[in-house]
């Protein structure tokens, strides 16, 4: 090449940059740069090859009369990628294919010599393209009318150079819409969680919202538990999909302990663009996802005061919003440890609010409650305890010490509570207890009953029962609990005939 052909490529190159940067918009200024430079140098088609962890043409430019064909480019250079940038890492300067070369290829690559001439490339130029010193892609020149790899290559070196910084600039513009967007959906969920009263349903709409906003088919969130590694407290999915919140806990248990709890404990999230990819990584995790039609997904660790509480995750979110979506689901994360750690409160408030303080047995609200949630027609047995010598105790030892002897009468019963039917131990006020068991059989019961003298017997306490078994529950509970009540009463009077000191009983039913 002349030095006035080189100094003529020189302009076309200043003249398209120049061109380039009068317009602010990065992609619009790429698109102009690879027009300019095709048309000016006479190629046939240009483009722009980004790689990560494959190969995408995201920029091309072709004659009028040529047809994109990205599809069909993207092939040859997926086929030599690891060979191209194998090649670019070691040069790191513009690679020039010349006729001749891609002749050659008949004879040593005959499959990528058909793939290029299959697409009408008969020559070459390729350009890496360097983002803090890492190969990042390359920009590639298509049958030009002058190429001269001695002359050029510092030119085409200066578009390179310039390409790495209208994508970086890029970069950072997506970056900055992407948190804009986040941001906003983030405000605006928080917004919509903090006008529900219920917290489980303050969760929920932060689901449903995120889910509708990122384009997903499903959201969710799985909690650890103890004893169970995870469950699926939460789900949101669109009409047209089923929901799957008792099979999902399946699936993600299969995919979860061995690929990804040390990944989400260690605070990594789990994004999944193309499951078909991801087939490599985990086998059992790729079977799992396929038969329930998620294609990609993203899941993230939700921490509670430092310590690893579980997953929130989206499955099938819209393409492309796939980078935003990543954000959003990290930041869900958050809000959700928020929203979790708030329900929790919400909770131990709520059932703080049915407990005794001293004791930790049900209270007589407590007790309505459980009266609420047992099948009545069902057999019950009841078991009133009222301690003898809780005066005593408080004369001559002190109040503290009376309040010792209660928690006590208190942990004993919740020993001989039986874990196979519904039970609830209630303090009744005072040093009066009631075990109340619902769905015993008879022959349970009296075992229970047996137990429970033994044990305060062992533990040198001395208590008053009144028992009462029926084979149907379902009648007045005050009656019931009328008639236990009158027969701890006749063994209390039997207690206390037996002892130096007396106190005025109760006679039966004036109580």
């Amino acid at each position: 090449m002349s030095e006035k052909d080189r100094n003529f490529i020189e302009h076309i190159i200043n003249e398209s940059i120049r061109d380039a940067l009068a317009i602010t918009d990065p992609d619009a200024s790429i698109n102009r740069l690879l027009m300019d430079l095709g048309v000016r140098i006479g190629a046939d088609r240009d483009c722009i090859f980004e790689m990560g962890e494959d190969v995408t043409c995201t920029y091309e430019w072709c004659r009028d009369e040529n047809i994109s064909q990205i599809p069909q480019i993207k092939e040859v250079f997926i086929t030599e990628k690891d060979k191209i940038r194998k090649l670019m890492e070691t040069r790191q300067v513009p690679v020039f294919i010349k006729a001749e070369d891609i002749e050659a290829l008949r004879q040593s690559n005959d499959e990528m010599y058909r793939k290029l001439r299959l697409v009408n490339i008969h020559s070459l130029v390729l350009v890496p393209i360097l983002l803090e010193n890492e190969l990042r892609g390359f920009f590639t020149l298509q049958n030009p009318a002058m190429m001269d790899q001695n002359q050029d290559s510092a030119l085409f070196e200066i578009v390179a150079a310039f390409l790495a910084a209208l994508l970086r600039h890029r970069d950072n513009n997506k970056r900055l819409r992407i948190a804009n967007w986040s941001s906003s959906t983030m405000y605006e969920a928080s917004m919509m969680a903090l006008r529900q009263t219920d917290p489980d349903r303050a969760i929920y709409e932060v689901l449903r919202f995120v889910g509708r906003r990122i384009g997903g088919t499903r959201t969710y969130i799985f909690e650890r538990h103890p004893g169970k590694e995870l469950y699926n407290s939460y789900e949101w999915c669109r009409k047209s999909v089923r929901q799957r919140i008792s099979q999902q806990e399946k699936i993600h248990t299969e995919a979860y302990t061995p690929v990804w709890k040390p990944l989400l404990s260690n605070r990594e999230g789990i994004i999944i663009r193309n499951l078909e990819t991801y087939r490599q990584v985990s086998e059992i995790v790729y079977k799992y996802l396929k038969e329930d039609e998620i294609a990609s997904l993203i899941i993230m660790p939700i921490f509670i005061e430092g310590k690893y509480s579980g997953l929130v995750g989206v499955d099938n979110p819209a393409k492309e919003l796939m980078d935003a979506a990543v954000n959003v689901m990290k930041l869900t994360a958050r809000l959700s440890a928020t929203l979790i750690g708030h329900r929790d409160q919400m909770r131990k408030v709520l059932e703080d609010s049915y407990r005794d303080q001293l004791t930790g047995a049900t209270n007589r609200r407590g007790l309505e409650r459980f009266l609420k949630v047992i099948n009545r027609a069902d057999p019950m047995g009841l078991i009133y305890c009222d301690l003898n010598g809780l005066k005593e105790q408080n004369d001559q030892l002190g109040h503290i010490a009376g309040d010792d002897m209660i928690r006590k009468a208190a942990s004993l019963l919740g020993q001989c509570v039986d874990a196979t039917c519904p039970s609830e131990v209630v303090r009744m006020g005072g040093d009066e207890f009631l075990m109340l068991c619902s769905g015993v059989g008879l022959g349970q019961y009296e075992r229970i009953l047996r137990k429970l003298r033994k044990e305060f017997e062992n533990n040198n306490l001395s208590v008053s029962i009144g028992n009462l078994w029926r084979s149907n529950g379902d009648t007045d509970f005050d009656e019931l609990l009328k008639e236990v009540d009158q027969a701890m009463y006749r063994e209390k009077q039997r207690y206390y005939k037996g002892h130096e000191r007396r106190r005025d009983v109760p006679t039966e039913g004036t109580r």
